[in-house]
């Protein structure tokens, strides 16, 4: 039998195989089809026929999988067929949206990660309209917005340059800006407190405030101003987050900046510790804020107690702990009477 005959024979079995009830049998035939597909546009076709037909989200990450490495515009086409009603169940986004489960987790995932790269390298797709998409309502598309925030956070990395950071960062501003008027509202959706969680969390990942044997590498002086300079109207939207775990994680993530501009991240941590009440109860954060406040007394004194109004401000942080019984911040209260008088 000539090759091109027994290629298109085990073309016709791979069809077969994409069907068959078993799922690992259904696995086995996409692990082949790049090899019996060896054309990009007959693959793309492949994938797609398979994608519209499969009912197992762990086979659909697959599929997105298998799809890498394939012209972008190919790669679009195949996301906007996984994007319609499928007849193997409900378009992925429905799926997705539909469900916290946790075995399509990795299916959000390998979906996002698809619409960032996308995003990079194809900013005129329909996959990176979506992905704004996702931005400008991160409430509305609040899973896929949680996934794609956390493949996001190398890209928003202090150890990215500003150019490679600067799309992306405009992206997350642009989700920072509806979560913070949406906190603000009389009524708060549990989604908003959610999605602002998410987007807090990578950002302090982002920053380099984590510190962690497996987070070794530490930003430089250099490298934390130019990763603040972009962060800086995200990072004071979201002090409007007033869930204790949200606003410890910005705390954080402005400790680490106090030095690149004392001035503004003192009246950015200032509206976090007012704005969330409920942190006064936690260890961690009357911790955090005794530690911030010590270091403006002994590195950036003047911006605090040389300005009436930041004066005042420092004045209500700790009066915020120290009426919650804090005896540290009671401390720190008493020993600056004569600065407050």
């Amino acid at each position: 039998m000539e090759l091109p005959e027994l290629a298109s024979e085990l073309r016709e079995v791979l069809v077969s195989a994409m069907t068959d009830p078993e799922d690992h049998v259904r696995t086995t035939a996409l692990r082949a089809a790049p090899i019996l597909y060896p054309d990009s546009e007959e693959l793309a076709t492949a994938l797609t026929r398979f994608g519209e037909r499969e009912e197992n989200a762990e086979l659909l990450s697959f599929v997105l999988h298998s799809a890498q490495g394939l012209d972008p515009k190919m790669v679009d086409e195949l996301v906007q067929g996984l994007s319609a009603s499928r007849s193997g169940g409900p378009a992925v986004p429905d799926l997705i949206e539909g469900s916290d489960e946790s075995e399509l987790h990795e299916l959000a995932r390998v979906w996002a990660a698809v619409h960032i790269e996308l995003f990079a390298v194809l900013p005129d797709s329909r996959c990176a309209d979506t992905l704004r998409s996702w931005y400008t309502d991160p409430t509305e598309h609040r899973i896929q917005f949680e996934a794609a925030m956390s493949v996001m956070r190398s890209r928003l990395s202090f150890e990215r340059t500003a150019s490679e950071r600067a799309k992306f960062m405009e992206l997350v501003a642009v989700a920072a800006s509806t979560l913070s008027e949406r906190l603000r509202a009389p009524s708060v959706d549990a989604a908003v407190i959610k999605a602002a969680d998410q987007l807090v969390t990578e950002l302090y990942f982002a920053s380099g405030a984590y510190e962690s044997s497996s987070y070794p590498e530490r930003p430089t002086d250099e490298q934390r101003a130019a990763w603040y300079l972009q962060a800086k109207p995200i990072l004071r939207a979201m002090t409007s987050s007033f869930h204790p775990r949200t606003a410890y994680d910005l705390l954080q993530i402005l400790q680490s900046l106090v030095d690149v501009d004392p001035p503004e991240v003192f009246d950015a941590i200032s509206d976090c510790v007012v704005g969330s009440p409920a942190l006064r109860y936690e260890t961690l954060g009357v911790a955090t804020v005794v530690e911030i406040v010590g270091q403006y007394l002994a590195f950036h004194r003047a911006t605090v107690l040389h300005d009436p109004i930041r004066l005042n401000q420092l004045r209500q942080i700790l009066e915020t702990f120290a009426d919650a019984g804090w005896p540290e911040a009671l401390h720190l209260s008493y020993s600056l009477n004569d600065a407050f008088r």
